[in-house]
């Protein structure tokens, strides 16, 4: 009698064989989401590593900058201190603001453009990768809902 009472209990094996499917089918789409998890934590990282790649870039060519206005700065008050007469100061002041009026026109161009093509170049990338992440999550959430 004993055996007959633990026989009502026993699951059928193609009921068993259904739950470790499912189980095996819900371990596949887990490992297939975490797998595009650290794929799209990669793609994000490169953008990052290649956004401050550029934002060096931009500080780089600020320092470039700065470092040639201080020397310009230099030579203008070398000038100065070589003028014979006040006249000769003031031609020399006028030519060295004209000068420096275009020179920094040219450099702020220069920065805009640098940092406009960084933010856009940016921006396409980090859209770019986050729709192929985007397109991965949901081919992965319609192959966990097809048998």
């Amino acid at each position: 009698m004993a055996n007959n009472n633990t026989s009502k209990y026993e699951l059928p094996a193609e009921l068993r064989a259904m739950a470790e499917q499912g189980v095996e089918r819900a371990k596949s789409a887990f490992d297939k989401y975490m797998q595009a998890a650290h794929e799209a934590l990669s793609a994000a990282d490169q953008w990052f590593k290649a956004s401050q790649a550029g934002a060096h870039d931009v500080g780089t060519k600020a320092m470039t900058f700065a470092q040639r206005n201080v020397q310009s700065a230099f030579e203008f008050a070398r000038s100065i201190a070589q003028a014979q007469n006040l006249e000769e100061v003031v031609k020399r002041q006028t030519e060295y603001v004209r000068s420096q009026i275009l020179v920094l026109g040219e450099q702020a161009k220069q920065l805009g453009e640098t940092a406009g093509k960084l933010t856009t170049e940016g921006a396409k990338g980090l859209s770019q990768n986050a729709k192929a992440t985007m397109d991965k999550l949901k081919k992965l959430t319609e192959s966990v809902r097809s048998p």
